[in-house]
Parts: structure tokens; sequence; C-alpha cells
């Protein structure tokens, strides 16, 4: 179950709360924690992420990433999705500051029609932080570099026909 949670620069981190819930009595916060007792086993991975977000709603963005830190250490259940836009380099280059990047994975969607700047942009992030593992998702059968044969096998102006399908097969499909 995926969860954005409710800082309002953080609004592209999310966690998977995938496993239950995270160790019981975690109070990094100095406010009741998402302890056992709260977010119990009988407890539906739903309520959990939202007991999750209510909890870290008025959190800083240092409070929630070392609460995500924290609740899930080396569990690689957390991910940062990021598009490598000012929202998502606010909190990689926080994540480098608080020395939390090398624990949580970073993940990119390449849709196959990026921009040639987009690709040395990711390039050049990546070479500023050493510490960022990255996984780059693409179109299921498909590797970089590879727009041209998406547009013969689905057509080039997918996106404006179709841009549900085309969303689907270059964003969700990548993912799942």
């Amino acid at each position: 179950y995926v969860v954005t949670l409710g800082c309002a620069v953080a609004t592209s981190l999310c966690y998977v709360l995938a496993n239950g819930p995270p160790p019981s009595g975690d109070s990094s916060l100095g406010k009741p924690g998402l302890s056992s007792v709260e977010t119990g086993e009988s407890a539906s991975l739903e309520e959990r992420a939202i007991h999750a977000s209510e909890h870290l709603a008025n959190a800083t963005l240092e409070e929630v990433l070392r609460w995500v830190a924290r609740s899930f250490p080396g569990t690689g259940r957390v991910v940062q999705f990021s598009s490598f836009g000012p929202s998502g380099l606010v909190i990689l280059h926080t994540l480098a500051r608080l020395r939390l990047l090398g624990a949580i994975q970073v993940v990119s969607i390449d849709t196959l029609h990026l921009f040639p700047e987009t690709y040395a942009f990711v390039k050049n992030v990546s070479k500023l932080y050493p510490d960022m593992k990255l996984r780059m998702y693409y179109p299921e059968g498909f590797v970089t570099g590879q727009g041209f044969r998406f547009d013969v096998l689905h057509g080039d102006d997918l996106w404006t026909l179709d841009f549900d399908h085309y969303s689907y097969l270059t964003k969700v499909e990548p993912t799942e």
C-alpha cells in the first residue's frame, strides 16, 4: 500500500507498508508513535497507512525522513520516487544532508520519451550524490533509448490519442 506523506515538501516521498507495522513504540517525533497497540496486526494496511499519514501531517521534512528511516531500517520497503524535479531534488538533497540517502532507494521512471537534457541531468545528479541508489524502471520489454521502437509498436501519438493507456504502459505497468 503506497502512502504519500502529508508533509508539504515531502509530497513525493512514498513508502510501502507491505509487511506489517513499523517497530512498536516508535515515538521519534516526540508524539505518540505508531505502536503495535495503535496499528495492531488486525489493522488493515490502509488503516496503518492512513494512521501514519495523519501522524506525520504536520511534521517537517527532516522529521518525516528521520521517522521513515528509523521505522523501516534496512527493509527495502522504502523508496523515494523522483522525476528529478524541484521537490524531488529537495528531498534527495535533504536525504543526503541527513546521511540517509544510501539507506533509501531512489526510483525513477524512464517513459522512453524524456528529453536528452533530462538524461544528462539525472546523470549529473547521480554524480553529485554518489550514495544514491537509483533504480530506473522502463515500459515492459524496453530499455533506455528505445523510444522509437515503442512508438512503432504503439503509435507515436499514443499519448495524444489515449493518454490513460500511454500512462499505464509507461508509468504504471513498469512499477507493478
